[in-house]
């Protein structure tokens, strides 16, 4: 059940991310914005995988999927403290990849 939510959580971020890149200023945007985004997909990919694999190949694609939340987290930190994402949709940003990692870890330890 938690990867079900956290697919979802996932895609709600980068529905988010994508909406928010669009006005950062042009040089922030392919640098920056374009990695936040790129996260975000793989995130989203390597939950979707680790849904579809036998549960001994999961354990490696979930722990990768909190790492990259965690990752994405960062990137919406520094996003936030050059002032191209607002307080609101920081922490909503935020929390969003930090349930995506908390979600992803406690599926890992289901796993085990």
């Amino acid at each position: 059940m938690d990867h079900m939510i956290a697919f979802q959580r996932a895609e709600s971020a980068y529905k988010l991310v994508n909406v928010l890149v669009e006005t950062f200023p042009k040089i922030q945007r392919f640098g920056l914005g374009l990695r936040l985004e790129s996260n975000s997909i793989e995130l989203i990919e390597l939950i979707a995988t680790g849904e579809t694999l036998p549960n001994p190949l999961k354990g490696k694609f979930v722990s990768e999927a909190a790492a990259k939340a965690d990752v994405c987290g960062v990137l919406t930190r520094l996003c936030a403290e050059r002032k191209l994402i607002g307080g609101t949709n920081y922490f909503t940003l935020a929390g969003l990849f930090q349930e995506t990692a908390m979600l992803c870890t406690g599926w890992g330890k289901s796993l085990r």
